[in-house]
């Protein structure tokens, strides 16, 4: 089973193929078993809508959609840093170039 992923073009959010457009919800995406609707699906994503549009590895664990690769949990789950010190307390620093 496939879905068809892509980054937002004004946001650069993670967003999936669904049956009406593109959602930021993996369990709303479009699943695909055929090669030739997902090459579709991805020939057919609008260059001012989305980036990047690529086909993922997704498989059904306790009636949810789970990405196969690691990268793909990460994606759909948000950043791997949690926010902490500075970030955490709202304080914003200012870094010289």
């Amino acid at each position: 089973m496939q879905v068809v992923t892509a980054n937002a073009f004004k946001t650069g959010e993670v967003v999936y193929a669904a049956p009406k457009g593109w959602v930021d919800d993996l369990q709303l995406a479009q699943v695909f078993t055929d090669e030739a609707a997902v090459a579709t699906v991805i020939n057919a994503a609008q260059p001012h809508q989305v980036v990047g549009a690529y086909a993922i590895e997704v498989e059904a664990q306790g009636g949810q959609l789970a990405p196969r690769q690691y990268r793909e949990v990460i994606r759909a789950t948000g950043p791997t840093n949690y926010r902490h010190g500075k970030a955490e307390e709202g304080v914003r620093g200012h870094v010289s170039l």
